[in-house]
């Protein structure tokens, strides 16, 4: 029996590691269904962009990574899909996390576990 019955992992994924590929295997084994998300636009990958820009960081083929990673390992119980953060915008103009949350919500409804790879982005999920 599954612990929960839908987790989330999302992330920049710049580029997508076997890190990321083991947090969600460890979502896999407690979720029923885990949806992965490429969120894109942000500050941090438009900073990184900027120093040090490879065609294979362009969010496109980080998806498409992403997603052929996910079914051949995977199959179906994994969702990917790509958040597009450049207009969450505080007034300073830095990213806003609040904003992209209804984005996350709209995509895929009610979640019940969220996985990261970023120790730092804990707090604000809880």
């Amino acid at each position: 029996m599954k612990k929960y019955k839908t987790g989330m992992y999302g992330g920049k994924f710049m580029p997508f590691h076997k890190g990321h590929n083991y947090c969600i295997e460890t979502a896999i084994k407690e979720c029923e269904k885990v949806h992965v998300r490429l969120f894109y636009g942000g500050d941090d990958e438009i900073e990184i962009l900027k120093n040090n820009y490879d065609e294979s960081l362009n969010y496109q083929a980080r998806y498409e990574v992403i997603k052929r990673v996910c079914k051949e390992n995977f199959g179906d119980k994994v969702i990917v899909l790509k958040i597009d953060v450049s207009s969450c915008k505080l007034p300073n103009g830095t990213e806003d996390w609040d904003a992209e949350t209804p984005l996350v919500l709209n995509a895929m409804g009610k979640m019940d576990a969220v996985y990261s790879s970023e120790v730092s982005y804990g707090k604000y999920f809880n």
